[in-house]
């Protein structure tokens, strides 16, 4: 584990994880647990205060490409051409994998209420499966035709949002299991991520282009101009918890804050390469160029991120 230099509203602390490119981060919805999944085999989970890891790592050799955690936290989904669940507890697998995929999954999300996990990928299709009783809900959700790369559940827990390299956003409702209205084209290029305002009337968009878009959840029409700021494709967005910011991050390997409600800036952007990590033995490191991850906690307190030289940062949400 290495210490940050620096100062600054959005300095943390770095979890040195792997010499290989991570990722996913997702919390636990317990705020203090942490997953970390490096996108080959493995997930690793930590404990964020005491800054050391949780139990052994899961392993699937076939592959982890996407994780979420149940909205309850008793199971953690991981995912690469198979699906498999685990109790975040013990660590340990829990019945049998969902299977039906010959190509990889790339994102999956829990309805709200976790009743539901949504998954997606390779096959361009979404598929809803019950975690309970580990089967699928209903037939494949067709209308992508290339691979998907980002879903999302609306707050209400009934409408999902997914994103792909088609270049468009769709809406589906998850209970009648049918396409809701006409897919959105971004004009992103690839849309590589989609979150909904905690309020479920707006939902972001980040793409390929490196622009930040905001869309009316009832007309699916754009809310203003595009969020410019980044200088390469924007692979995550999450929204606070409580509404008032929006976090994005990077090809360029920085993360940004934005006032969800003016749509502007919110300080100035995080640059990984201005705040170098020093390890132990003295030996400075910049943290990674490509970040892929940004999220808050479920009280909003915290922040983290990854990057593709296999660190782990974490950090308190500036105050607005």
């Amino acid at each position: 584990m290495a210490e940050e230099t620096g100062s600054g509203p959005l300095d943390g602390y770095v979890l040195t994880t792997a010499d290989e490119p991570m990722e996913t981060v997702t919390f636990h919805p317990d705020g203090r647990r942490l997953a970390v999944t490096t996108g080959y085999y493995w997930t690793q989970l930590w404990d964020i205060h005491a800054r050391e890891t949780v139990g052994e790592l899961l392993i699937d050799h076939g592959g982890m490409r996407a994780m979420a955690f149940q909205p309850d936290g008793r199971l953690l989904a991981t995912a690469g051409v198979v699906i498999r669940l685990w109790d975040s507890d013990t660590q340990q697998e829990t019945g049998v994998p969902l299977e039906g995929y010959t190509g990889e999954v790339k994102t999956m999300a829990f309805r709200p209420d976790g009743s539901l996990l949504a998954s997606a990928g390779s096959e361009a299709t979404v598929r809803l499966w019950d975690p309970a009783r580990r089967c699928p809900v209903g037939d494949a959700l067709t209308g992508h035709d290339k691979p998907v790369w980002t879903m999302t559940f609306h707050p209400d827990g009934r409408l999902l949002a997914s994103g792909g390299e088609d270049c468009t956003v769709r809406l589906w409702d998850t209970e009648a299991r049918r396409p809701v209205g006409a897919p959105l084209a971004t004009r992103q290029d690839w849309v590589f991520s989609v979150a909904f305002h905690p309020g479920g009337h707006l939902f972001a968009t980040g793409g390929q282009d490196g622009t930040v878009r905001m869309w009316d959840t009832q007309t699916r029409s754009p809310i203003g101009d595009p969020l410019i700021g980044h200088k390469g494709s924007v692979f995550s967005l999450a929204f606070h918890p409580d509404g008032r910011l929006l976090a994005t991050a990077g090809d360029d390997g920085t993360v940004r804050l934005w006032d969800a409600h003016t749509r502007q800036p919110f300080g100035d952007p995080y640059n990984a390469h201005n705040n170098p990590t020093v390890y132990e033995d003295g030996t400075p490191r910049i943290w990674g160029n490509t970040l892929y991850t940004v999220a808050f906690n479920r009280d909003g307190s915290m922040m983290a991120s990854c990057d593709h030289s296999g660190n782990v940062r974490v950090r308190p949400t500036p105050s607005a």
